[in-house]
C-alpha cells in the first residue's frame, strides 16, 4: 500500500514538471500560438504573396490599394485587368534568400515528353528550377538515337525572352502541331514538328498546367493552378496552318456600359437615377 502511494506521488510529480516544461518551452509558449499578438508569417505564407480574394477592406489592412475585381472575382495578374491590353511577359525568379547557399550542379529537369504523329521524334520539355527556369524543348530523333535540336520557346526573330519553365506538352490529334504550357509565362507556345520551330503564341496566363485535346482536335482544355480554372481554347487548323484562341470569360462591354454612337449606355442611366 505504501509502495503504491509512493508510485502515485512520483507520477504526479512527473506530470507536474512536464506541464511546467510545456508552458515554458518556446515551441509551446503563448508567443507561438494563434492568440499571440505577433502576426508575422513566413514570406511564402504572407497574404501579400497569395491573396485569397479581392475584398477591399482586407487589402486596406495590408496597406495595399484595392483593385477592380477581375472576371474571376479574385485578385489576378494584370492579364485580366479591365481596359489593360495584353502584354507578353514572364515571371521574374526570386533569388535564394540564403546568404551562403550550397552550390548545386546545373539540372535541366526534363519534365514532360510527347511524341510526334509518325513516331520519329520525341519532344522533351526542359523545365529547369525556380532559380534558373528552363526555356527550351529538346528534340530527340528516334532513328538517329540522339538529340538533334533544342527549340527556344519563342517565335523566330523575336527579340524578347522565351517562355519560362515549360510544363506540359500535348500533340494535336492531327499529329503535327505541339502545344506547350509554361509555368512562369502568361502565354503558351505551339511548335510545328515538321520545322521544329515555334509558330504561334497563345495568350493564356501564368501557371497553366495540364491539358487535353478533344478527339476532333477542335478544342483544347488547359488547367490553371492559381485561378482554379480550366481554360477552353478553340483550335482552327487545316493541317498546314494552326490557330488557337482562348475563350475569355463573359464580361460587360464598354460599348454597352458607356454607350456608343448616340446610344445611351447603362452608366448614364445609373447616374441619372441614382
Amino acid at each position: 500500500m505504501i509502495n503504491s502511494k509512493k508510485k502515485q506521488k512520483k507520477w504526479l510529480m512527473m506530470l507536474f514538471w512536464l506541464i511546467v516544461l510545456a508552458l515554458t518551452t518556446p515551441c509551446f509558449s503563448q508567443n507561438m500560438l494563434s492568440t499571440s499578438n505577433d502576426t508575422t508569417l513566413p514570406y511564402y505564407l504572407t497574404p501579400e504573396r497569395f491573396p485569397a480574394d479581392n475584398v477591399p477592406s482586407r487589402l486596406d489592412t495590408l496597406g495595399l490599394k484595392p483593385s477592380t475585381p477581375s472576371v474571376y472575382g479574385k485578385m489576378t495578374s494584370r492579364r485580366w485587368a479591365h481596359g489593360v491590353p495584353y502584354v507578353r511577359e514572364n515571371l521574374t525568379p526570386v533569388k535564394n534568400p540564403h546568404p551562403s547557399p550550397e552550390p548545386q550542379p546545373l539540372r535541366e529537369h526534363p519534365f514532360d515528353a510527347e511524341i510526334n504523329g509518325d513516331g520519329t521524334k520525341v519532344y522533351v520539355g526542359l523545365q529547369g528550377n525556380e532559380l534558373l527556369p528552363g526555356s527550351e524543348v529538346a528534340v530527340y530523333d528516334v532513328v538517329q538515337d540522339k538529340v538533334i535540336k533544342r527549340i527556344p520557346l519563342k517565335l523566330p526573330g523575336d527579340t524578347g525572352p522565351p517562355a519560362s519553365s515549360p510544363f506540359r506538352l500535348a500533340i494535336h490529334p492531327g499529329g503535327r502541331f505541339l502545344f506547350v504550357t509554361s509555368r512562369y509565362s502568361n502565354f503558351s507556345s505551339v511548335i510545328d514538328t515538321r520545322t521544329d520551330e515555334v509558330v504561334l503564341e497563345d495568350p493564356t496566363d501564368f501557371y497553366c498546367m495540364g491539358m487535353a485535346f478533344d478527339q476532333e482536335g477542335r478544342t483544347l482544355y488547359v488547367t490553371n493552378r492559381y485561378l482554379d480554372q480550366v481554360f477552353v481554347i478553340d483550335i482552327d487548323t487545316d493541317g498546314e496552318r494552326f490557330h488557337a484562341k482562348m475563350r475569355e470569360p463573359a464580361r460587360l462591354s464598354d460599348e454597352v456600359f458607356f454607350g456608343k454612337e448616340g446610344k445611351e449606355g447603362i452608366h448614364n442611366i445609373l447616374v441619372r437615377r441614382c
